[in-house]
């Protein structure tokens, strides 16, 4: 052993306990940092301890090789590595797509439902509206009615009131003769029928007339006739009152 590490000096007197450190630490790093076994760890140490300087450089050169092809194999499974973090980050960023096309469809229809509920607050405050226009109507509308009533009323009573009138004054214009001298006695006879005869046309043209002149007094105090105001007319453009019969009037086009 001693000759042979003689020799190694002889052949490489400066640089050989260069070579042997070297080498040992480079073995020493590649047995902790790469795939170097301990059997071939021992292997090494002895190559240097025992061969030649080119037994040296070979075993340098196979330390080399091992290294890059141990620090290609920790490249390669970095970047497999990497490549199955990228496998499940895609599929993460699959699932929260999905995830974000059904946040979408829910948005949609949540902006749906808020414009239906949107539509029926208008439709509701549309309907309030027009239940108390239609309620105001009908309070003026009931108010008129009631009115309109009470002047009916008063133009029937007049009516009544004139055909009073009317039979008064036949009675006391046509006085038919009585019994009031039988016996010698000078009263005034009683008289024949106080009632107007329906058929004379003169008594009948009388009624009428009268009854006219009342309605067109009334007509003449209310004017323009509006169901929504009072006091409302008897007479509306073109339209005016008639009489029917006794106790009933119509409006005539």
């Amino acid at each position: 052993m001693q000759e042979k590490q003689s020799m190694h000096l002889e052949r490489f007197p400066f640089h050989f306990e260069i070579w042997v450190a070297t080498a040992s630490m480079m073995i020493t790093y590649a047995s902790a940092i790469f795939a170097v076994t301990p059997n071939e760890t021992v292997r090494f140490r002895y190559l240097l301890i025992t061969a030649s300087g080119p037994s040296v450089m070979r075993c340098l050169f196979y330390i080399f090789k091992k290294c890059r092809v141990a620090e290609r194999d920790n490249q390669i499974h970095e970047v497999y590595q990497r490549s199955l973090e990228l496998d499940a980050e895609l599929r993460s960023i699959d699932a929260v797509s999905a995830e974000l096309v059904q946040v979408g469809a829910i948005k949609e229809e949540i902006e749906t439902v808020q414009q239906e509920i949107q539509r029926g607050r208008s439709a509701i405050e549309y309907e309030k509206k027009t239940r108390a226009f239609n309620l105001e109507q009908e309070k003026v509308l009931e108010k008129n009615r009631i009115l309109l009533v009470r002047e009916i009323m008063k133009l029937r009573a007049e009516l009544a009131n004139v055909e009073k009138r009317e039979r008064a004054a036949a009675a006391a214009g046509n006085p038919s003769p009585g019994y009031g001298r039988i016996y010698g006695r000078a009263e005034v006879g009683y008289g024949g029928s106080s009632y107007p005869d329906p058929n004379d046309p003169q008594q009948k043209f009388n009624k009428e007339n009268e009854f006219l002149t009342i309605a067109r007094y009334q007509i003449s105090i209310i004017r323009n006739w509006n169901p929504f105001e009072w006091p409302c007319s008897l007479v509306s453009e073109n339209k005016t009152l008639v009489l029917i019969d006794d106790y009933n009037t119509g409006i005539l086009d």
